[in-house]
């Protein structure tokens, strides 16, 4: 069996299955995304649009385990990930650097620990004398931070848009419905929609939050999720004064937040802040003016677009899940905050994995 015989099911239109049907179609494969939300591609509104596209690899607080080969892999394919999306977006933004600001002693012996432990990493701390060159101001609270400028950002809205633009004219098989059951059907996966309709795939792989469940019969290895809200705003200053963000980097953290500068006197602000579903009042209030050392420019800022989205996180286990649960069925979910940053380790490890796979059935078949 080609290559071109071969149909895979992409379940959930988020980051992650985006990249992936655009990466398996140009392999070859006969790709079907599936997701409720599909009525209008190009309208579809996942949680990764309540992203704000930080791309922190080589600062992450641990130095061994998957989560952290995860990170260094993408952040090294990044730069060609890049290339390849602005060959179809012109208004696709690569901003470099992350600034981390310590507003605390624990915060401060974290960096200066980073900077001994990160050996051949180009990480260097700024004290409050490089930072009150930074205009909009710096809070005076914050005492010094570290800058890393391997790590960096990506404008999400505009990476997902040029994505969606290339399924669109590639003419990869969109299906707006939502699965409501999966079953393995000899060397088929049969999955059933909830309109009634169903098709058959020789690859099914699941890229869904926490509304899809593997099939208890297919998986020795169960887990849950826990739904957050993740959140971003889109901020104009109050005052607009030419050269705004001047010598700023290309994102800024802080106690959970993040800051990117996008143009002259605007810029986003995410967290995430939430672990149920409902909408509280006070949740703008608080992404605006938690931990009490936000500057006043920012509490003045006017409010210009608000995105959310619910995420998955899993819960007794470590962020993504990437599993081959079955034969040709792949989890790859659960990604919490960083599925825009492991998009480019996340395909590589799901193509590996079909490579693999397809290669031993064709074998066994010869």
């Amino acid at each position: 069996m080609t290559i071109k015989s071969r149909t895979v099911a992409i379940i959930g239109a988020g980051t992650i299955g985006l990249t992936l049907a655009w990466h398996l179609h140009n392999l070859g494969y006969r790709v079907k995304l599936i997701d409720p939300q599909l009525a209008n591609l190009i309208q579809a509104k996942s949680s990764s649009f309540a992203a704000t596209g930080i791309l922190m690899g080589c600062t992450y607080k641990k130095k061994k385990g998957r989560s952290w080969q995860l990170r260094k892999r993408s952040i090294s394919l990044w730069p060609q990930w890049c290339a390849s999306l602005q060959r179809y977006s012109e208004n696709l933004t690569y901003r470099a650097g992350i600034l981390f600001l310590a507003s605390n002693k624990f915060e401060e012996n974290w960096q200066r620990q980073m900077l001994l432990d990160r050996t051949g990493i180009h990480m260097r701390q700024w004290d409050r004398q490089k930072l009150d060159s930074l205009t909009p101001e710096i809070p005076k609270s914050i005492s010094s931070a570290l800058f890393s400028p391997e790590d960096g950002q990506i404008d999400p809205k505009g990476m997902l848009a040029s994505i969606c633009l290339q399924i669109i004219d590639k003419k990869i098989e969109i299906i707006p419905k939502r699965v409501k059951k999966i079953t393995r059907l000899k060397d088929l996966w049969y999955l059933q929609f909830e309109c009634g309709q169903s098709l058959t795939s020789h690859w099914s792989i699941l890229c869904t939050g926490s509304d899809f469940s593997v099939p208890s019969s297919e998986s020795s290895n169960s887990f849950e999720t826990q739904r957050i809200r993740g959140q971003s705003l889109h901020l104009q200053l109050a005052n607009t004064i030419s050269n705004r963000w001047e010598y700023w980097p290309g994102s800024v953290i802080w106690r959970g937040n993040s800051l990117v500068p996008i143009s002259n006197n605007e810029y986003w602000i995410g967290s995430t802040i939430e672990t149920d579903n409902r909408t509280k009042g006070s949740t703008l209030n608080s992404l605006l003016n938690r931990h009490h050392i936000v500057p006043e420019w920012l509490k003045r800022s006017n409010i210009i677009k608000h995105w959310q989205g619910i995420r998955s996180r899993p819960m007794y286990r470590s962020s993504p899940i990437l599993q081959l649960v079955a034969p040709r069925l792949i989890l790859a979910t659960a990604f919490y905050r960083n599925g825009i940053l492991l998009a480019p380790s996340t395909v590589e490890w799901v193509l590996k994995c079909v490579r693999i796979v397809d290669r031993r059935y064709s074998y066994e078949a010869g």
